[in-house]
């Protein structure tokens, strides 16, 4: 099994050129055990180079550079790693593919020098390589395709070739915006659609009942014996999803298994939470980074969590909203909230910095909004003139003013200018906002009239049978 990354280098070349063929690293003697064996004698290094000689590679590189007109590029070269399982291969093993490897994917128009590592238990190869090409001039790229369909590839072929184990990838990775949300704990169009088919599957009594239950909360459902994939999307966007891709419990036969079931085993069990300290240990842990710990940003303190604000216009319309949010987010909401309302948790820290800008500058309406903007405007144009004439004058040597105190007025002028300009932006967005926001609010209010409505009829349903 072989494990490969690349990095790009970007400063000194030669010092990972030195690291790769480093006599100390490379040396048979490091490997493990070879101390044990006392006929071999001579001291063996597992270096090599391509398209250059090992006594100078880098000056052979740098010459390449210059010859191109590549000397000024900001990466000097790429630094590939490809490491292999303990107790798997040899030393000369793991040598030997690693050459294989340079031959096949860089030999032809690189050049490159390679060190096997045998300091640590699992034998590994460092390949250095010029990031231009010396037949053409041309620079190497690094991106997605050249490594899963160039590295990785040839790096598995060469492994599956010598019979030895190769990484088989398990499933689809997560997005990094998908990752990130739920590294700080937001809600993800991946996790809703799964709490909405966990809730819909634990009340239905057949796959039609759970079928139609999903349309009720807005779903658009693909199934059937033409589609391969049970798919869902939402009706107010976004792309299908494949239950499938929720897990292997949430495939269509998975599910039809799942009905059979009682309601209460259909639910897929959480992973069990590790122990909780005790509560006292809690609070001195808080008291300890109470200093340097930010709060959560969703969290509404103050005026916002009582519900008693008294502000109007704008600002009352965002304070509504930024408390139906935390409402949402806390689970205090109706039970059938909308999935739009829900993924609005994401652009929270969004709209409560509009908030604290339409209340720090009293703006109520659009009349407002507009005037605070145009005024704005006028003094970036008067501070943009004003910073180009110390431009100027600070340009100008035959004036004998002091340099340095015009640009400190212009590092002033520049920071009043950036704070002016993200205002105008700010502004921009809460224009485009409100509108949106008057939307969401008429939506949640019908949501909560729905479960409302549901609700009597229940309490007089439960009534007739009593």
């Amino acid at each position: 099994m072989a494990y490969t990354k690349i990095f790009p280098i970007r400063t000194r070349l030669d010092r990972r050129v030195r690291y790769a063929l480093n006599g100390k690293k490379t040396a048979l003697e490091a490997a493990a055990g070879y101390a044990l064996d006392a006929a071999k004698t001579e001291s063996v290094l597992f270096t090599d180079a391509f398209n250059c000689g090992l006594a100078a590679p880098c000056a052979e590189m740098y010459a390449t550079k210059r010859r191109w007109g590549k000397d000024q590029n900001r990466v000097q070269g790429y630094h590939i790693i490809q490491s292999f399982r303990p107790g798997e291969v040899t030393p000369e093993q793991a040598h030997a593919i690693g050459c294989e490897f340079v031959r096949r994917f860089l030999a032809g128009r690189y050049e490159t020098v390679i060190g096997t590592h045998l300091d640590k238990a699992h034998p590994h190869n460092h390949i250095v390589f010029n990031a231009c090409s010396y037949a053409d001039g041309r620079m190497f790229r690094n991106n997605f395709n050249d490594y899963y369909n160039g590295i990785r590839t040839v790096s598995d072929a060469l492994c599956r070739e010598y019979g030895l184990s190769v990484i088989e990838p398990q499933n689809k990775g997560k997005q990094y915006r998908e990752w990130l949300d739920e590294k700080e704990k937001k809600p993800t169009m991946r996790g809703m659609v799964k709490a909405d088919v966990d809730e819909v599957l634990a009340a239905a009594a057949s796959f039609q009942t759970f079928v139609l239950g999903l349309q009720r909360r807005g779903y658009i459902v693909k199934y059937g014996p033409e589609i391969k994939y049970m798919a869902v999307r939402h009706k107010t966007g976004g792309k299908f999803l494949r239950l499938k891709s929720l897990g292997p419990e949430y495939t269509e036969a998975a599910i039809r298994q799942r009905l059979e079931q009682p309601p209460q085993l259909r639910t897929p069990a959480a992973p069990e939470a590790p122990p909780r300290p005790a509560r006292r240990n809690m609070r001195k842990k808080e008291n300890q980074k109470s200093s340097s710990r930010p709060r959560r940003a969703y969290r509404l303190r103050g005026r916002f969590a009582s519900g008693r604000a008294g502000y109007s216009g704008f600002a009352a319309l965002t304070y509504r909203y930024l408390h139906l949010l935390c409402k949402v987010r806390r689970k205090r909401a109706p039970r059938r909230v909308s999935y739009a309302l829900r993924g609005e948790l994401r652009r929270f820290d969004r709209y409560l910095a509009q908030h604290r800008f339409l209340l720090e500058h009293k703006i109520m309406d659009s009349a407002a909004l507009c005037a605070y903007r145009a005024q704005t405007e006028t003094e970036t144009g008067r501070m943009v003139r004003q910073r180009a004439a110390l431009y100027r004058k600070r340009g100008d040597t035959s004036n004998g003013m002091n340099r340095a105190e015009l640009s400190a007025q212009i590092d002033r002028l520049t920071s009043a200018l950036r704070a002016m300009r993200r205002d105008m932006r700010l502004c921009e967005q809460i224009e485009a906002d409100m509108e949106h926001i008057r939307d969401q609010l008429a939506l949640a209010h019908t949501d909560a009239q729905r479960e409302e409505t549901e609700k009597r009829k229940e309490v007089k349903r439960d009534e007739y049978g009593r």
